[in-house]
Parts: structure tokens; C-alpha cells; sequence
């Protein structure tokens, strides 16, 4: 069976550790005592499965909610830039035959002025 990774610490980034407590339950824990979060067991979270502590602490609810809509955001983001140049193309297009028709008028206007006064 696949050995499950436990993910790094959401405040400082650092590598968690799963250690057994003296009495038998498991901690996560992680060596960077400037960090918020408490990874020495006071906060409640002993677990007697250290498979179980692992699915825990990998459980990240907002975080994965961001990534997702980070995601759909960056999807949104490429098509509007897709769109844009679709958009630039045409406007492109749109002047080169405004620039085609205004010098066929230019030129049928010197062209009805010579057979004027010819």
C-alpha cells in the first residue's frame, strides 16, 4: 500500500513529522518554534491512527477551495485573453477595409473629378 505524505504546515511551510507519544498516541510535529501553530499536541489533535492524523492535517477545506477558484480564475483569465485577441484581430480586419474603402472613394472621387473637367 502507498505510504500517504502529510502535507507541510499552512503557516510556515515547514516538513511535519508523525511522532508516537508517551502514551501511544500520535502527533504531528515540526521543528520551527517561531510558527503559530502549536504541532506539540496541546491543541487536542492526538491521534491513535497515525494514517487518521495524516488524512487530518491534509484536510484543508479552504485551502483546497482557493486552489479551486484560483483555478477556474486562471481558466477565466486565458479565455478573456483568447477573447481579446479574437476581438483585436477583427478590429484589425475592421480597419484595413475601412483604409481599402476610403481610398477606392478617394480614388473614384479623382477619378470623377478628371472626367469632369475633361
Amino acid at each position: 500500500m502507498e505510504e500517504i505524505k502529510i502535507k507541510p504546515c499552512p503557516f510556515c511551510n515547514e516538513e511535519f513529522t508523525v511522532k508516537e507519544t508517551e502514551s501511544g498516541g500520535f502527533i504531528a510535529r515540526h521543528e520551527n518554534e517561531t510558527c503559530p501553530m502549536l504541532t506539540d499536541g496541546q491543541n487536542g489533535y492526538v491521534y491513535n491512527d497515525p494514517d487518521q492524523l495524516i488524512k487530518e492535517y491534509n484536510t484543508r477545506p479552504v485551502e483546497d477551495a482557493l486552489r479551486a477558484r484560483i483555478s477556474k480564475l486562471e481558466q477565466e483569465l486565458a479565455d478573456a485573453w483568447r477573447k481579446a485577441a479574437e476581438l483585436e484581430g477583427k478590429y484589425r480586419d475592421l480597419l484595413a477595409a475601412q483604409k481599402r474603402a476610403r481610398r477606392a472613394a478617394e480614388a473614384a472621387a479623382a477619378a470623377g473629378g478628371e472626367a469632369n473637367n475633361g
